[in-house]
Parts: C-alpha cells; sequence; structure tokens
C-alpha cells in the first residue's frame, strides 16, 4: 500500500507541473542553484581550497565537482585558475 501512495505522490509531482507540490519542489532546486552559484562567485578572490567551498556549500567533494560542472561547464580548478 505504502508502495502506491509513494507511486501516486511521484507522478503528482512530475506529471501535474500546475501543482503546487511540482511548483514548490522547482522554486526550492532553482533557488538551491542560485545559492551555490552567487557563493561561488562571491568566493572567487578568497583564498580558499574546493575542499573548504565544498564543506561552505555542505557537500561532499565529489558532488561539488559534479554541481559545479554542471552550472559552469568545467572543471573548478579550471574556473579558478583562468
Amino acid at each position: 500500500m505504502e508502495g502506491i501512495k509513494i507511486n501516486e505522490l511521484l507522478n503528482l509531482i512530475l506529471f501535474e507541473p500546475s501543482s503546487s507540490i511540482a511548483q514548490n519542489l522547482l522554486q526550492l532546486i532553482d533557488n538551491s542553484k542560485n545559492e551555490f552559484v552567487e557563493h561561488i562567485q562571491t568566493s572567487l578572490f578568497r583564498n580558499v581550497t574546493i575542499d573548504k567551498l565544498a564543506t561552505e556549500c555542505d557537500m561532499s567533494l565529489s558532488t561539488f565537482k559534479h554541481t559545479f560542472h554542471k552550472y559552469f561547464h568545467c572543471a573548478p580548478h579550471h574556473w579558478f585558475v583562468t
């Protein structure tokens, strides 16, 4: 029974974009993207390591690198060097 309810919830979120649940989730994703990008941009001139940035973003190093590449289309060390 629980599996059915979870499937119904996922279907509502994924296939009913006008639902308030889907809108709230999309807003959360957009806000977290903006916060991540803003934090990286304000850190450009700080003497900070990539490990420290990952910690500041509450991410593991591998998740940070993946997220960074997703938004900036390059590896973190390339972006900070150039």
